[in-house]
């Protein structure tokens, strides 16, 4: 970075003989000073564009870690999408980060891809909205044992509050200042059941008696949308800004996690949900172009006012510096003809005043034609965007059902499969699945037989994969033996299965010792969890 800002400097001055890196550099980079600091900054064709500075690899860190912590310890790409307007580092520097950083590395989970059956869609906001708890009954911030998450569902805009129980009342009353600051959805949903729903918009009526929504229907959290997701990644930048914070008071930490979660890019909309409902990220002076330094030193607003007009005029001029002198004269003169041509015309645009042709506002203008406000204006560009969302999030519904259906293909009667055990239905020697064959299938669950019986219950899809070989037929299966999963798990198992076993054996002369005692047909000992720890002959 040095030797870049040296040849910089070579190239302001008028005797200096260029070479070959003096017009390489200058394709590519500019030198800015600002105050009495000089930056590196990349190349601009106008004064319009936005100024990025190029970082040195001693400097990397820092940015870094201010962009890893803002975006609540967020991936590569929500790391390069908060730099991206303000400084220049590459994507790699970014991914070596990430990989370094240990609260990422404890928080890291192997990825698990479902079965999509029919993706939720919402056209603009409010259309949906979708709340669910997340339960921090474990480690309670005083009287707050929950976090509720409410999320409009096209624009993926959360709300965090902490509770105190998971009532009805409680959730209505958090959701009513939700309701009363952006207005009420047309849905609400949760996957905690239409019940719970039912109850949570008969407490909000009765706040809000104008207010009138309907329930969604129940769904699986696997098509519950994004509020899953998004408790997840709420979770995970709690843990970070209690571990960069050295505080556990969460209750206060969600809000700023808040921030953190809409200010940072979504994979779907391709933008933030601050953008997709509101525009341009607005979050203090750091918005502006100024460096750190500058920004540290800023205390009133005659302060901010007077470092932004130095910047603009230190910039504008090496951007002047950089023009031919002939071409910059033409220019100036044709600036000045037109100056006096738009003079007029502005006195004449001033005089006479025009309608809005969208709110019928009072107005003046001087864009010719153009007859619409700004704030119309920029309710068109909001619409835009919202209607940009919503084609995404169809493409990428899309994209999620063809996946679906590729990797988890519909089953057919007789076809052999292998059907995943829960670890607490297996033992520690066990295979994590069991061999099976389809008997049976209705509304995208399947009934599972094996060689032992047929398993109680439906399955989904999800949890079977088929099988390579035919290793059981229909005729293998005995039609009149139900098993659980733990009973089939153990009837395959090399070593016995899960091996916890109790008995609740009355007190009796005989107790423990006949068949009716499941420790003794297991022929096991009883252990201190059965009948009460209270003795018996089988010990």
């Amino acid at each position: 970075m040095i030797n870049v800002m040296k040849v910089l400097q070579e190239i302001q001055v008028p005797s200096t003989k260029k070479t070959v890196s003096h017009y390489h550099y200058a394709k590519k980079y500019e030198l800015a000073k600002i105050g009495t600091e000089s930056y590196v900054i990349l190349k601009r064709k106008t004064s319009n564009e936005p100024v990025i500075y190029v970082t040195a690899m001693e400097d990397y860190y820092d940015k870094l870690l201010e962009a890893h912590i803002q975006t609540g310890h967020g991936g590569r790409d929500k790391m390069q999408y908060y730099i991206k307007e303000k400084y220049r580092i590459t994507k790699v520097a970014c991914e070596i980060f990430v990989s370094c950083c240990g609260t990422c590395n404890r928080k890291r989970v192997a990825p698990k891809r479902g079965v999509v059956i029919k993706p939720i869609l919402s056209d603009g906001f409010n259309v949906r909205g979708q709340v669910d708890l997340i339960d921090f009954q474990s480690c309670r911030d005083g009287e707050f044992n929950w976090l509720l998450n409410y999320q409009d569902h096209a624009t993926k805009f959360l709300h965090l509050r902490p509770l105190r129980s998971k009532h009805a009342a409680n959730v209505a009353e958090e959701l009513s200042k939700i309701f009363f600051t952006w207005g009420a959805p047309t849905i609400l949903q949760s996957d905690n059941g239409r019940e719970f729903v039912a109850a949570v918009i008969h407490e909000l009526v009765s706040i809000w008696p104008h207010c009138r929504i309907v329930h969604g229907r129940p769904r699986h959290p696997q098509s519950q949308g994004s509020v899953e997701r998004s408790n997840a990644d709420v979770e995970n930048m709690l843990r970070a800004w209690m571990i960069d914070n050295d505080s556990t008071n969460w209750s206060s930490g969600c809000y700023e996690v808040q921030w953190q979660k809409n200010t940072s890019r979504h994979r779907v909309i391709n933008r933030s949900p601050y953008e997709a409902l509101l525009g341009p990220i607005k979050s203090g002076i750091r918005n502006t172009s100024l460096p750190d330094e500058i920004l540290n030193s800023l205390q009133t607003e005659e302060d901010l006012e007077q470092a932004l007009e130095e910047q603009n005029v230190q910039l504008n001029a090496s951007v002047e510096q950089c023009e031919d002198v002939g071409k910059r004269k033409r220019m100036r003169e044709d600036e000045e003809e037109e100056g006096e041509g738009t003079q007029k015309k502005r006195q004449i645009d001033v005089s006479s005043s025009i309608l809005c042709t969208k709110c019928k506002m009072e107005m003046h203008s001087d864009r010719g034609q153009i007859a619409i406000c700004s704030l119309c204006a920029r309710g068109e560009q909001l619409l835009d965007t919202r209607s940009n969302c919503f084609e995404r999030q169809k493409t990428e519904a899309e994209k999620m059902v063809t996946c679906s259906s590729i990797t988890f293909p519909p089953l057919q009667i007789n076809d052999n499969i292998t059907l995943s055990v829960p670890t607490v239905d297996r033992g520690p020697l066990d295979f994590n699945n069991i061999l099976g064959v389809v008997t049976d299938t209705k509304n995208d669950v399947y009934q599972i037989g094996t060689k032992d019986g047929i398993l109680k219950g439906w399955f989904p899809r999800i949890e079977i994969a088929k099988s390579g070989t035919n290793l059981i037929t229909m005729a293998d299966v005995p039609k009149n033996v139900l098993l659980t999963l733990r009973e089939a798990a153990a009837k395959q198992s090399a070593s016995g299965g899960q091996g916890y076993k109790k008995c609740n054996c009355k007190i009796a002369k005989n107790q423990c010792q006949t068949n009716r005692c499941a420790c003794f047909k297991a022929k096991i000992l009883c252990n201190s969890r059965c009948h009460s720890s209270s003795s018996c002959i089988n010990k």
